[in-house]
């Protein structure tokens, strides 16, 4: 669609105006489901929150389990479930994406020590993120290559690259 530029006359386009997804019902459901658990996970935990209660082991499964999810996402469906982590840690900053209190419960939900790194640098990484005034240049001063080498699938790599601003 066009409009007549005020100042010129000249036809000019709009934006790109999405109206649904364009993926998949799967990973529509998906990123849904990585949106509702965060927003629930971030209610139940964090530093005001009380510890070793089944309601903060549930908020710390949710988590876990989001991030899972988030990483068998591909294409704008991943970028759409990793901006949905950046709004959640924004929201509940001071909840279970309080730095510290986000690498909670993380031997018990990540036995493998490969899964355990990737979470541990992700999620760090993301709370930066979340809170960096200038994405544009968030590369610049923090090391996604870090994130991104730990990835063996060359698509999830390129998605992390890109999500952090590459």
């Amino acid at each position: 669609m066009t409009k007549k530029d005020t100042t010129t006359l000249d036809p000019r386009t709009e934006g790109v105006v999405r109206d649904s997804a364009s993926y998949s019902n799967d990973d529509q459901y998906r990123v849904k489901l990585i949106t509702t658990m965060l927003d629930e996970a971030g209610n139940n935990a964090g530093p005001r929150k009380a510890s070793g209660t089944q309601a903060e082991k549930d908020a710390y499964n949710k988590l876990h389990h989001s991030f899972r999810e988030l990483f068998k996402l591909r294409g704008q469906a991943f970028l759409d479930g990793f901006y949905a982590f950046v709004e959640a840690a924004n929201k509940h900053r001071n909840g279970i994406f309080y730095a510290p209190a986000a690498n909670n419960r993380i031997s018990e939900n990540f036995p493998n020590r490969d899964e355990r790194e990737v979470f541990v640098i992700f999620i760090n990484m993301l709370i930066r993120y979340a809170r960096c005034a200038d994405k544009g240049r968030f590369r610049d001063t923090n090391d996604v290559d870090r994130l991104a080498r730990r990835l063996n699938d060359p698509d999830l790599r390129s998605l992390v690259m890109h999500a952090f601003g590459g």
